[in-house]
């Protein structure tokens, strides 16, 4: 079995120096260029890809070592992917296209977390790939409290652990509600003010950033650390 190996390998070396001769002799067409293939980057959702295009074009501009994802978007080396729901499938979903990934999971809460940490795992054992699961609940806890106060103008505090949205959604209510209570709502009612909300964070809350903001409010450098990994990444 090993002479037959042997033999085969040695038919296609023979065979790509005879086709490297010939080829420009008898007209056939140059090899094609190698493909490149982009980056994917797994995120939450649509909000997730809105800050990260945020944070990064801010940060960017005073660190160049930070890659400003929109313009990695438009050259074709940079895929947003949101998995939307699930992430266990997310383990495997791209293992055939043969291009690098990064995975980047809000923490959410038990059991969920757990589940994102063991997907995050599997992922980070195949080449070319890594996945970070944030040590805080969502991209929301990383935003600075005086820049949401200035895209809101309302002042909230909150821990590393606590749901943003909805916190900003209550005081919001109660300044402009104040004679119906937040618990009295429809379920329905709650949800869509809670995702306007989360729309109004990622976009004009972020837009308020600033790199000495970021330096604050993730002291640990969790965003810059996500962001330069996808700039290696990302490099050709």
């Amino acid at each position: 079995m090993v002479r037959i190996y042997r033999v085969r390998d040695r038919f296609r070396r023979c065979w790509a120096w005879l086709a490297a001769s010939l080829r420009p002799k008898i007209g056939w067409p140059p090899n094609p260029a190698p493909v490149s293939r982009p980056l994917f980057l797994v995120v939450e959702g649509p909000r997730d890809m809105e800050f990260f295009r945020r944070i990064s074009a801010i940060l960017h501009r005073s660190d160049p070592v930070i890659p400003d994802l929109a313009s990695l978007e438009a050259n074709g080396s940079l895929v947003f992917l949101p998995f939307n729901g699930d992430v266990r499938p997310w383990a495997f979903r791209l293992a055939g296209t043969g291009g690098s990934e990064i995975h980047i999971y809000d923490k959410e809460t038990l059991p969920e977390t757990e589940v994102r940490q063991q997907v995050a795992r599997i992922v980070n054992l195949r080449p070319g790939c890594r996945a970070f699961v944030m040590r805080r609940r969502t991209l929301e806890n990383y935003i600075h409290p005086d820049a949401i106060f200035e895209a809101t103008g309302v002042r909230i505090t909150f821990t590393d652990q606590d749901d943003v949205s909805e916190t900003l959604a209550r005081a919001l209510h109660a300044r402009h509600h104040a004679d119906c209570a937040w618990d009295m709502m429809p379920a329905r009612s709650r949800k869509r003010r809670r995702d306007k909300v989360k729309r109004l964070l990622n976009s004009a809350a972020v837009e308020r950033m600033t790199p000495e903001r970021l330096t604050a409010s993730d002291p640990d450098d969790e965003v810059r650390g996500w962001l330069e990994t996808v700039g290696r990444l990302a490099s050709p």
